[in-house]
């Protein structure tokens, strides 16, 4: 956080939100052929390729992310594909095993210019802009905070089990929110945090993708929360 403003890489963000509790799925950063290999080969496949470059944001965007890779050869023929067609813009790669089960959802902040920082919440996952299905509240978070902003999700249902599913570990995503609200009071470096997709599967949550953005200069919000007895 004290190297300066910009975008984490993809390693010091899964860190940070590990550092907070929050359980980003395990990644093996690669920069070669051979790295990839021995990436696959140490998590175990199937795995997830996704691309990594300072200027790739929205690695779905750019088709930079290869699902459900079974072996070595796909795997380095999917390393081969997207280094062909990226070029420079793809300065390494990411390799993470597969998460197929859950609910997708979005959870991150912002810093509001009045408020400060805000935590919000979304179903969705990398289709959250989509379907605008987004709750927020104001830092700090309290656990009726966190539960009220499942609630105010116009697909919540999707939570608790729809037409036979089993229902989603909720009480791990309430905890999620409180663990991003505790780790933005600890880091008022952070400007911007999308942890994004995140499973939320019968038991636990795994984010499976995330970025966050630090300014050397903490915000220092005009406004703050006011408690009436």
């Amino acid at each position: 956080l004290g190297g300066g403003g910009g975008w984490l890489r993809a390693e010091d963000a899964a860190d940070l939100l590990a550092s907070a509790s929050l359980p980003f799925v395990a990644s093996v950063t690669a920069q070669s052929r051979d790295e990839v290999r021995r990436a696959g080969e140490r998590l175990g496949y199937p795995v997830v390729l996704k691309v990594v470059g300072p200027e790739i944001l929205h690695k779905s965007d750019v088709g930079g992310v290869v699902l459900d890779l079974h072996s070595e050869a796909e795997l380095v023929e999917a390393y081969d594909g997207l280094t062909a067609r990226l070029g420079t813009r793809m300065t390494g790669a990411l390799v993470q095993p597969m998460v197929a089960d859950g609910v997708e959802l979005m959870v991150g902040a912002t810093q509001d210019p009045s408020f400060g920082p805000v935590v919000v919440c979304g179903l969705g996952g990398t289709l959250v802009e989509l379907l605008h299905d987004v709750s927020a509240r104001v830092v700090p978070l309290t656990d009726v905070d966190a539960r009220e902003m499942l609630d105010e999700l116009k697909g919540a249902a999707l939570l608790r089990g729809y037409r036979g599913a089993p229902p989603s570990d909720i009480d791990a995503l309430a905890r999620a929110l409180l663990d991003a609200s505790a780790l933005l009071e600890v880091c008022p470096e952070i400007q911007e945090m999308d942890m994004n997709p995140v499973k939320l599967m019968p038991r636990g949550l795994r984010i499976v993708d995330a970025r966050v953005r630090v300014d050397r200069r903490p915000h220092v919000s005009r406004a703050r929360r006011i408690t009436y007895a």
